[in-house]
């Protein structure tokens, strides 16, 4: 089944570098630099932050949908973060790929949850493929399993 992920969309994280340091934590946006190469995945570029880099910590609704999994969460995102460009068919981001546990969630027309599925980066493809073997499934959420926060989304190619 061909899949491809899409990243958050920079628009919505334009104005925040424009912001003092004092504005943004008003907004409840916290300014932090990266202390390794891996740990800080950027929800709109797919990468992760590279040591040294200024990011912004902020919740984010990514499920912005009327019904029962209308989700948000607290996500990562680079100060210099270019938009990803939508990603290959069935290309998996290196920012996906590295990551030991995820969570998959499928989505039906409805944003009502079909399956969910726990796998890893290097695994990713073969839980992709089972949910959207599911015939009402639309598309699809990951995150880290553990602290549950977004990554990216997916949807058929």
């Amino acid at each position: 089944m061909p899949f491809r992920f899409y990243p958050l969309d920079a628009q919505s994280f334009a104005h925040l570098p424009a912001l003092t340091n004092d504005q943004r934590t008003a907004l409840g946006v916290h300014t932090l630099t990266a202390d390794a190469d891996v740990g800080f995945p950027c929800r709109v570029s797919l990468q992760d932050a590279k040591r040294g880099e200024t990011l912004y910590l902020l919740n984010v609704t990514h499920q912005d949908v009327a019904g029962p999994y209308r989700a948000s969460h607290g996500v990562f995102v680079r100060a210099s973060a270019q938009q990803a460009r939508v990603c290959d068919v069935d290309a998996v981001p290196d920012m996906i790929r590295r990551r030991e546990a995820l969570s998959v969630r499928g989505f039906d027309n409805n944003h009502m949850m079909t399956d969910a599925s726990l796998t890893t980066g290097q695994d990713i493809e073969a839980a992709i493929a089972q949910l959207f073997a599911v015939p009402q499934c639309r598309y699809l959420h990951v995150h880290n399993a553990a602290r549950g926060c977004y990554l990216a989304g997916i949807k058929r190619a």
